[in-house]
C-alpha cells in the first residue's frame, strides 16, 4: 500500500482562467520508496510543516479563510482478490482542527496480557497547547531568541576576557617594599619613637652641661 497527500488550491491566471494548483506534501512514513506498508498498528500519517510546506504561512486565524482541499490517496493490493484498489478522502479548511491530536487507539490489557485496538476512538481527538502562529513566525521567533542568546554569550565572554586582562596587569604591577623583614622589625612608628628618644637625650645632655657650668661658677 502507498499513501500520498496533495494540497489543491483554486487559482486565477492573468487571463482570468480558473485552474487548480496542486502541491505534493511530504508525509511520514514515506511510502514513495516502499512497495507496501505493513499495517501492524493504526498509523498516524504526519506532515511536517517546514519551509518547503505550502502551509508554512498558515495561522489559526487565516486557516478558516483559506480556500483549499487536502486530498489523501491510498493505493494498494487486496490480499484476497489480488486486485488493486484506491481509497480517497479529502478535508476542507473547516474540517481541520487546529491544536488537536488523535486519541491513542492502542491499548494494553493487563488482565489478559494483550494489546487491543479501540476502534471506537478512531475519529476522537483531544486539545493540546499549540500557539496560533504560523510555522514561519515560530521559526523567526526562535532565530531571534537564538541571536539574542549568542549576543549575550559574546558580551559575557568579552567581560570575562577584560577582567582576566585587568587581573594579569594588576599582578604585574611592582609591589611597594615592606618595612617588616625577618625578625628585625622596622616600622614608621618605631623610627619616630627612636628619633624622639634621641632628641630627649640630646636635650638632657644640654641641660646637664649648663647646670654643671653654673655650679662651677
Amino acid at each position: 500500500s502507498q499513501i500520498s497527500a496533495k494540497l489543491l488550491r483554486g487559482k486565477i491566471s492573468l487571463e482570468g482562467e480558473v485552474y487548480q494548483e496542486m502541491h505534493s506534501l511530504t508525509i511520514n512514513p514515506d511510502t514513495t520508496s516502499e512497495s507496501c506498508i505493513f499495517f501492524v498498528w493504526p498509523l498516524d500519517i504526519v506532515h511536517v510543516i517546514d519551509e518547503k510546506s505550502p502551509l508554512y504561512d498558515m495561522t489559526e486565524t487565516n486557516l478558516t479563510r483559506e480556500h483549499f482541499e487536502l486530498l489523501l490517496v491510498m493505493e494498494g493490493t487486496n490480499e484476497t482478490s489480488n486486485k488493486t484498489f484506491q481509497a480517497r478522502t479529502s478535508y476542507l479548511p473547516n474540517e481541520i482542527l487546529w491544536g488537536h491530536r488523535f486519541e491513542q487507539l492502542q491499548l494494553y490489557r493487563q488482565d489478559n496480557n494483550k494489546f487491543e485496538i479501540n476502534f471506537s476512538a478512531f475519529h476522537s481527538t483531544y486539545e493540546v497547547d499549540i500557539p496560533p502562529h504560523s510555522a514561519r513566525q515560530l521559526d523567526q521567533g526562535e532565530r531571534t531568541r537564538e541571536s539574542g542568546r549568542k549576543q549575550m554569550e559574546n558580551s559575557i565572554r568579552e567581560m570575562m576576557e577584560k577582567d582576566r586582562v585587568n587581573m594579569n596587569n594588576h599582578s604585574k604591577t611592582p609591589k611597594r617594599p615592606s618595612f617588616i623583614m625577618g625578625e628585625d622589625r622596622l616600622t614608621i612608628a618605631s623610627v619616630s619613637r627612636a628619633n624622639s628618644n634621641a632628641k630627649m637625650k640630646m636635650s638632657n645632655n644640654c641641660l646637664f652641661d649648663s647646670s654643671a657650668s653654673t655650679a662651677t661658677a
